[in-house]
């Protein structure tokens, strides 16, 4: 869901989810939990971190809906759907940029913008793995390093079963040769999740098998999300999901009393008879629960932001980028050594109607203090001190009424405050919208709002570098 989502409120509610959920499913798994107790086995979190992490991501998905024009003929939710998820929109929302000046602004979807720095993430995952799969041993000792050396052994052999399963669906899919990168690059971090849980209990031979399943699982489940327009902006959840599910099944099929540090289980294809069957029940129990408890909480948390905050970021700041909305970061379609100037003053024309909007926030029967000039006084004062025709200008409500009436003033002053944030957007996407037509409008045109025009002539003094004259020269200029 990182697509579009507001920054602010999704760190929020993911430091909630790391602080609740989390605990919570690992205390379950390990450390003498109940799933433990009962014989369930995830060695480095398959299941534990990365399906209640996918289960959580696709239930906040479904709150945001999709990217502006990511599906061209998308459906918004319709009843009960529309009351579980808050559906706020219509279809048109979400299918295409709708005015000219969001036409001009919006950037069309790609699914891949840079191929090589997918690849070198996919690469820094790997080598993430490859600690995070060892030490999950939490010791070098007493054999644990022989543990530390299967697991990277495995792990390994993993990705590179799913990187083959990811060219190999890729090639069938483009029924061409050619290997897409973000089927490769998802390909191998679902194989990566998929050996988390096993890694120390299957055989390596089995490893490569294991990622190549996984590999197959994680692009399929991208195409049926896609089937019902579900937009998962990085493949987190297809690539986390199934492939943390698989993985914790496989230890109930392939696991081997004498691979690793396992000595007490063999899976269904090793002999393990009832006792394989049992682990298998136990396993698929595990993620079941675990789903369940990341299910449940995501909702009610995800809930409770978009119906008191809105967890959606507005369509203005939607349709330029977050990455040039939050960080003023060019993705390309802005000359940045032209403009650097003027994406500086946008940066700080937000700022500082961010800073007056906060002196607007209000609470019940409470008065923030008064921005500088508006209380009479070189310090900002207190609402109560400032002189009536200063209150009144501010508030737009007389001293008298307003005491009586502070639900009624409360009331006013957010919505002034919701003007000022509309505000702020439109200028953004008109700053924009000008700064991509200074670029692309042919020579002897404009474009702004309101469609393309053809730029006009004016008369103008001459420059101070041309001889004077009596009678100034017609130039064409911009309107």
């Amino acid at each position: 869901m990182w697509g579009h989502p507001d920054a602010g409120k999704q760190h929020a509610s993911s430091d909630v989810r790391r602080g609740v959920v989390y605990p919570i499913s690992a205390r379950l798994v390990w450390g003498g939990g109940w799933l433990q107790q009962m014989g369930f086995i995830d060695f480095a979190g398959s299941a534990t971190v990365h399906l209640v992490g996918a289960t959580s991501a696709v239930v906040a998905t479904c709150f945001v809906g999709p990217r502006i024009g990511r599906f061209k003929e998308y459906r918004a939710w319709r009843a009960p759907w529309n009351v579980i998820f808050l559906e706020k929109n219509d279809d048109k929302y979400y299918r295409e940029p709708e005015a000219p000046v969001e036409k001009k602004v919006f950037v069309p979807f790609r699914r891949c913008r840079h191929p090589v720095q997918l690849l070198f993430g996919t690469f820094l995952l790997l080598v993430g793995f490859l600690a995070f799969n060892p030490a999950s041993t939490f010791a070098t000792t007493a054999d644990k390093d022989l543990t530390v050396a299967y697991s990277s052994v495995t792990t390994l052999l993993a990705s590179a079963g799913a990187g083959v399963g990811g060219m190999l669906f890729s090639v069938v899919a483009a029924r061409a040769a050619v290997v897409r990168v973000p089927e490769l690059t998802n390909a191998v971090v679902g194989g990566l999740v998929a050996s988390c849980a096993c890694c120390t209990v299957i055989p390596v031979p089995i490893a490569p098998l294991v990622g190549f399943v996984a590999a197959l699982l994680t692009l399929s489940f991208e195409e049926l999300l896609a089937r019902f327009q579900i937009d998962d902006a990085v493949g987190a959840v297809a690539a986390h999901g199934p492939s943390g599910a698989w993985g914790t099944l496989a230890v109930a099929l392939f696991a081997d009393k004498h691979c690793g540090d396992n000595h007490d289980y063999s899976g269904i294809f090793f002999g393990g008879g009832d006792a394989a069957w049992r682990l298998l029940g136990v396993q698929v129990l595990g993620i079941l629960v675990l789903m369940a408890i990341s299910l449940t909480s995501t909702y009610v948390l995800v809930m409770l932001v978009d119906l008191l905050f809105g967890f959606r970021v507005s369509r203005a700041c939607e349709l330029i980028g977050l990455d040039f909305w939050e960080h003023q970061f060019d993705d390309g379609s802005l000359d940045a050594g032209t403009h650097k100037a003027t994406l500086y003053g946008l940066s700080k024309m937000r700022e500082d109607l961010s800073r007056r909007s906060r002196y607007l926030e209000v609470s019940p029967r409470k008065w923030f203090t008064l921005p500088k000039g508006l209380s009479g006084s070189s310090a900002p004062g207190n609402l109560s001190e400032a002189s009536t025709t200063d209150a009144e200008q501010f508030t737009g409500v007389a001293e008298p009424e307003r005491e009586g009436q502070g639900t009624s003033s409360d009331r006013k002053m957010e919505e002034l405050m919701r003007k000022v944030q509309v505000l702020e957007h439109q200028i953004s996407l008109l700053t924009v919208g000008a700064l991509r037509n200074a670029q692309s409008a042919e020579p002897g045109t404009f474009e702004d709002i309101c469609g393309r025009g053809v730029r006009s002539e004016i008369c103008i003094p001459p420059s101070p570098t041309e001889p004077s004259a009596s009678e100034p020269k017609a130039q064409k200029v911009v309107d």
